[in-house]
């Protein structure tokens, strides 16, 4: 069983918006938690925008929430 054209290009341009998918969420939550730590002026904003976006399953960004609750600014 072979693919038409038109079908191989959808799964082609299906593929390209996943992967595009994947890597804007991480970037868009890093941006989002490094402008938020730094308006709450929490310390380290560059390394908690890092730890959000590259922790897997999103369990930098659920720390840095706690963190931001429980007021983590610098003494």
């Amino acid at each position: 069983m072979s693919m038409s054209g038109s079908g191989l290009m959808f799964f082609l341009i299906l593929w390209i918006a996943i992967i595009l998918i994947a890597v804007a969420i991480p970037i868009v939550i890093g941006a989002l938690v490094y402008r938020d730590a730094r308006r709450q002026e929490i310390a380290g904003p560059l390394a908690w925008a890092l730890a959000a976006a590259l922790a897997p399953s999103f369990i930098g960004l659920v720390i840095y929430l706690v963190v931001r609750s429980s007021g983590g600014k610098e003494t």
